[in-house]
């Protein structure tokens, strides 16, 4: 596969890829990075375009390569290979764990949709560390922050479906009021319920007027009650 460096491609805007689009969530690690932090990103590393159902990362294999997800959207495995752990989206880092402890991958990533990746090496990702530590310690908060996610996750196994969506949500509100799920059915998958079991959720959360459905994006509108009803 012949991969160009990211610093020459242009979108059909004209603008360079080193800079934030529309697609990326606000709250992303890409998002986040400082303008100049993107600019040293891009420099060094090279993109590659996956295509739907390409694997990124596969688990049990070694190496420190991390990505950034600059379009579409991937889903992460268990190391079944089967299990859906976590949905990642435009601006979002992959393969972070490798490359903190150096250990072999505990996930697999598959692309949903066709992907675009900011891909380097962990020599590549050391360098740009060493000029900017910023980048470290936003790659830390990520990492806390799906920690959280992941507790969350568990708790949401306990319950009821319905319970299970509110759970998600609450947990997921920690990063502001509007939620990237992807879809419903990428939602079910991840927390282990029926499609329609997320469909009669959200709709009865609709009519008591505590969230708003858009697609793939659900806006928190009654925080406050969410917890109540799950007990926080």
């Amino acid at each position: 596969m012949r991969v160009r460096p990211l610093r020459k491609e242009v979108d059909m805007r004209g603008l360079a890829l080193d800079v934030v689009t529309r697609e990326q969530r606000p709250d992303s690690f890409w998002c986040l990075l400082s303008p100049e932090e993107r600019r040293k990103l891009a420099d060094v590393g090279e993109v590659r375009p996956f295509t739907r159902q390409n694997t990124l990362i596969r688990a049990a294999a070694t190496g420190s390569c991390v990505a950034v997800v600059l379009s579409g959207r991937v889903r992460v495995l268990g190391e079944d290979g089967e299990r859906v752990v976590a949905t990642r989206f435009a601006g979002d880092i992959i393969g972070e764990q490798a490359f903190l402890d150096n250990g072999v991958r505990s996930a697999t990533v598959v692309a949903v949709t066709n992907v675009r990746a900011l891909v380097l090496t962990g020599e590549q990702f050391d360098r740009v560390v060493a000029e900017h530590p910023g980048v470290l310690r936003l790659l830390g908060a990520v990492v806390s922050k799906r920690l959280r996610e992941s507790d969350a996750s568990l708790l949401e196994r306990g319950g009821g479906a319905a319970d299970k969506v509110r759970r998600f949500l609450v947990g997921r509100a920690a990063a502001g009021p509007v939620i990237h799920i992807g879809s419903q059915e990428e939602l079910a998958r991840e927390l282990d319920i029926s499609r329609s079991s997320v469909g009669r959720a959200l709709a009865q959360l609709k009519r008591n007027n505590l969230v708003s459905v858009d697609r793939a994006r659900i806006s928190i509108r009654d925080l406050a009650e969410l917890k109540r009803q799950i007990g926080l």
